[in-house]
């Protein structure tokens, strides 16, 4: 059935007739709106004094809008609704606008497929429950407060999704919610529990701003940008949280993304002149980790780079010594030399090289290389302690 009319006011009934009748429940002078099968032509406002919104396999091509329209003002202050809330299965096109809104009972979006969701300065005091919902632009979660459950799980975000100075109250859970594009949580205030599990969620792209603090406030508020440090702080979070619940995998893959977010921010600072000092400090130590064991994650480069230094050092020794002949032959010197290099702790007079001022100092530093390739192989390992 398809709804002409400009809007649709759910307090008041615009047609009346059997079929509206059918759709409505009228009980102590107080509506209650059911709609199943419907196709609204036109937007759609729900105001705030319906006792029950539910909304079954519906399609809205002109939008909803939560607010009393636009005539008169007075219409935005105050709107509490009293009343549940239920999309299930529903088609929202063009926007779904919730402004200044405070929901005192349970609100449920199923399996809904939304355009363009717009959350702002919104309460919600009892459940926020978003499973299985897709969201097909970018959402940015403003000031609005989550008091009790909020559940965004198995939802789809194709684009960028922020939760700017948003509240997360009490238990917040994403369980194989999958983030398209990437998800913002460093501005978020989070005084409960966050519940992540099997999110598709990768290391998304994500713009630099230094000390523009203009351009930044407009990017997380208005634009859905998600700033580099913003990512950066996000994938701590999401660290943080993962291992609080024991999840030592998931930690182990958001460090990396947290390590990779920082490197990539201190080069970002260093091609604009920034913070020079520091960042000449840590881009080193970066690069080692990443080489080693990318980040404590994977034990093989650990591997290959302590083989890798005492080849490089053996060989180097060898050069130095004036007996370098290359050769595949294992009973030649160069393989026992390898073997007794590759022990950090050996004696130097173990070597077949003759001794020198520099081949002692060629030994010092394979030692120090070779030991660092071996606690980053050992810190790998642990990942999965």
């Amino acid at each position: 059935m398809g709804f002409n009319n400009e809007l649709i006011k759910l307090n008041i009934p615009l047609t009346h007739g059997s079929d509206w009748e059918k759709r409505t429940n009228t009980s102590n002078n107080k509506r209650k709106y059911y709609f199943k099968n419907t196709v609204f032509e036109k937007r759609v406002f729900l105001e705030h004094t319906a006792t029950a919104c539910s909304f079954e396999n519906c399609y809205f091509k002109g939008g909803v809008i939560f607010s009393s329209p636009p005539i008169p003002a007075s219409a935005f202050i105050n709107k509490i609704y009293s009343c549940r809330v239920r999309f299930i299965d529903c088609k929202v096109e063009k926007k779904l606008v919730i402004t200044d809104c405070i929901f005192e009972k349970k609100v449920r979006f199923h399996e809904s497929e939304i355009e363009k969701f717009i959350p702002s300065n919104a309460i919600f005091k009892d459940l926020a429950d978003f499973w299985s919902t897709k969201f097909l632009k970018t959402v940015i979660f403003y000031k609005t407060d989550f008091n009790a459950t909020a559940v965004f799980s198995m939802a789809t975000f194709e684009e960028n999704v922020l939760f700017t100075y948003s509240l997360f109250a009490e238990k917040t859970i994403f369980s194989r919610t999958h983030f398209k594009k990437g998800i913002d949580l460093s501005q978020a205030i989070i005084s409960g529990d966050l519940k992540f599990f099997d999110l598709e969620l990768s290391n998304f792209k994500s713009p630099y701003f230094h000390k523009d603090n203009k351009r930044y406030q407009k990017a997380i508020t208005h634009q859905g940008f998600i700033p580099l440090v913003n990512k950066q702080e996000t994938f701590r979070l999401l660290k943080h949280y993962s291992n609080i619940n024991g999840d030592g995998i998931a930690t182990s893959r958001y460090k990396v993304f947290e390590y990779r977010s920082y490197n990539a921010l201190i080069w970002s600072e260093m091609r604009l002149g920034h913070r020079w000092v520091s960042n000449l400090v840590n881009i080193p130590m970066m690069f080692l980790n990443r080489i080693t064991n990318n980040y404590g994650s994977n034990y093989w480069l650990g591997v290959a780079f302590t083989i890798s230094v005492a080849a490089i050092f053996l060989n180097l020794m060898l050069k130095v010594s004036g007996d370098y002949t290359y050769t595949l032959d294992y009973t030649k010197c160069e393989w026992s030399d390898f073997v007794t290099i590759l022990n950090p702790v050996h004696k130097i007079k173990e070597l077949s090289i003759p001794l020198t001022k520099r081949i002692y100092l060629l030994d010092f530093l394979s030692r120090i290389a070779i030991g660092y390739g071996i606690y980053q192989t050992v810190q790998a390992f642990r990942k999965f302690k």
